[in-house]
């Protein structure tokens, strides 16, 4: 059963607003309904939704009561029997999170929903922990927000130590997603872990163990280096001997060429006997031959 309202007067190409109040009618022909909707008690899992039913002729035999996860879109009607009950409790809600709520009575109309806030709480577990850099004195480290924050995110909180101590951490904090730690020990072992806070206070801990770069593997980079550059020092010193030495017997080559253009120069020119000048010619070409191959034998052996 539905109320007939006719409005007169109107102006053509008007733009009307029409709305209803939630002001109780005493009229057999409305059908029940609830005046308003309150809460009380919220807290981050729970909270009591509270109304006020319209005192009409027809009586209210029970309500059906929809709250819906706002974030999720999830909803759930819940049947509550007997005209007499005005409050209800709710829980296993989730926190820092807006429930829209809506109240209809049996046989009734719905009040429009009201929607209402739950308080927050200590958030969950932050995600992804991972290193991302090490080096001999430092560790970077970077995380992902909690999957169930359960409130605003306010800082997070670092703790290390070496993962063979037993004594405290060294604490630290960030409103970042990423830190590096600096001045560690090479070739150590660190537990690390992380923690969110809300304003209520902290979550659990997520922990890893990492370990710093090795001081000895940074001193055979060094010394592979340098063993590199000794090694092409030495192949450019033994280049540049031969070139020398190849630049010597070229010199030489040219002496001796030089030296036997000059004899037989003097061998056309003379008017003294042939035997004793070709005797002459014969030992200068000789003791110039041999001291050419022993030039060249000597600079084979570098």
């Amino acid at each position: 059963m539905s109320a007939h309202y006719r409005v007169l007067g109107l102006s053509l190409l008007t733009v009307l607003a029409i709305g209803v109040s939630g002001q109780c009618i005493d009229n057999p022909a409305v059908l029940p309904q609830v005046k308003s909707i309150g809460f009380a008690s919220v807290e981050s899992v729970s909270m009591i939704v509270l109304w006020e039913p319209c005192m009409i002729s027809q009586p209210i035999d029970g309500y059906y009561l929809t709250y819906t996860n706002i974030t999720s879109n999830t909803s759930y009607t819940i049947d509550i029997d007997g005209g007499d009950n005005i409050t209800y409790p709710l829980t296993g809600l989730i926190p820092y999170t807006n429930y829209a709520v809506s109240i209809r009575p049996y046989n009734g109309i719905p009040i429009q929903s009201r929607i209402q806030l739950t308080a927050e709480s200590t958030p969950g577990v932050i995600s992804d922990l991972m290193q991302t850099n090490a080096s001999l004195t430092e560790i970077s480290i970077s995380w992902n927000p909690p999957i169930m924050p359960n409130g605003i995110i306010t800082v997070y909180e670092i703790r290390y130590r070496e993962s063979t101590s037993s004594g405290p951490y060294t604490v630290t904090n960030t409103t970042n997603t990423e830190y590096s730690i600096v001045g560690l020990i090479p070739n150590i072992g660190y537990t690390i872990g992380v923690r969110a806070y809300t304003s209520i206070g902290p979550g659990e801990w997520t922990s890893l163990t990492n370990e710093t770069a090795s001081s000895s593997t940074s001193m055979n980079l060094e010394t592979t280096s340098t063993a590199s550059i000794k090694k092409s020092s030495s192949m450019l010193i033994t280049s540049s001997s031969i070139a020398s030495r190849t630049s010597t017997i070229s010199s030489m080559t040219t002496i001796l060429a030089t030296s036997t253009s000059t004899t037989s120069s003097s061998t056309s020119s003379a008017y003294s006997p042939q035997s004793s000048h070709s005797s002459t010619v014969s030992s200068t070409t000789a003791v110039a031959s041999t001291y050419s191959m022993t030039s060249i034998e000597s600079s084979t052996k570098y």
